[in-house]
């Protein structure tokens, strides 16, 4: 028990980007989870859309055998668009929680390796809280 004006030291098993994994919370740009509430962490990640760019590329290759010098130029442009856009999306990745009201997405970013970093870090504390 820690004397009067003393606190005890709180164990934190991840800082970084405004985010904090501790052996009581799980801090995630400003929202605060306690991890006494917390069963269970896992990583999930969902895929871009690719409706844009396929449209875009689409309307590219019919401006290609409308057959006019003009066409052809705006529809090689509407393909180096749409091939842009393709090569640009990258996929989001997600930190999911169950809690005792469900499963919920705590944090998100387009960096696996920072998501499989703090996944790492909420099951370590989990195992350390037993």
């Amino acid at each position: 028990m820690p004397l009067r004006g003393e606190e005890m030291q709180e164990h934190e098993f991840f800082r970084s980007q405004n985010v904090l994994v501790s052996q009581t919370r799980f801090v995630t740009f400003g929202q605060t989870y306690a991890m006494s509430g917390v069963t269970s962490v896992k990583a999930s990640s969902v895929s871009p859309s690719r409706t844009g760019p396929l449209v875009v590329g689409g309307i590219g290759v019919l401006c290609l055998f409308a057959g006019s010098a003009g066409a052809l130029i705006f529809g090689a442009i509407l393909l180096a668009i749409a091939a842009l856009i393709w090569v640009g999306q990258k996929p989001e990745y997600f930190v999911s929680l169950s809690v005792a009201s469900g499963e919920v997405r705590a944090l998100k970013s387009k960096d696996p390796q920072f998501i499989g970093d703090v996944i790492q870090a909420l099951n370590e504390c989990i195992i350390a809280r037993g």
